[in-house]
């Protein structure tokens, strides 16, 4: 869709849409209804490894999709209790564990590099009614160390990772609870 030849939108995924009918609505109504979407093939992207100084926000960027894969589910109502999406490999062995209880907290700001506008964490999965989307970054979870180290390869709107992240994973299957 374009405006005028100034700027043009780009849908960049519509496979909750293309998978919604009136059966799965149906299913979707009852006490508690959950649905997790299938999702569409996820392409692991590098990071950017530019170690120069970030770009300032002034700085013309377009903004590219989240990477990694993009996990839509849909609750019929608000959850009672922690929501949770877990990624699981071919052996059933657990990957990654996404709660609607655990938000990344933001560092102290008096002990890293960068202005408070290079962090933006991913928000938890939502435990509302409504349709959700989550981004999992193709990711096992962060080892836990500390103090963690923040680099210098970020792009203005996109979060800046603290590291070590977690090693990438290839292969993996999708679970709500």
């Amino acid at each position: 869709m374009a405006t005028h030849g100034r700027s043009f939108w780009i849908l960049d995924d519509i496979s909750p849409l293309r998978q919604m009918s009136p059966e799965t609505r149906a299913s979707e109504t009852k006490p508690q209804g959950i649905r997790l979407f299938k999702p569409a093939t996820a392409i692991r992207i590098r990071a950017n490894v530019n170690n120069d100084t970030p770009l300032p926000p002034e700085e013309p960027a377009g903004q590219n999709p989240p990477t990694g894969a993009i996990l839509y589910y849909s609750l019929n109502a608000i959850a009672n209790s922690e929501l949770t999406l877990e990624v699981f490999d071919g052996n059933g062995r657990l990957i990654r564990h996404l709660s609607s209880h655990e938000r990344e907290a933001l560092p102290q700001l008096d002990q890293v590099p960068f202005t408070s506008y290079w962090f933006r964490p991913p928000a938890p999965p939502s435990s509302e009614a409504g349709l959700h989307r989550v981004n999992w970054d193709l990711r096992y979870a962060a080892p836990p160390v500390k103090p963690r180290g923040f680099s210098m390869a970020t792009a203005y709107g996109q979060n800046t990772p603290a590291e070590p992240e977690g090693r990438l994973c290839c292969r993996g299957h999708i679970r709500s609870n």
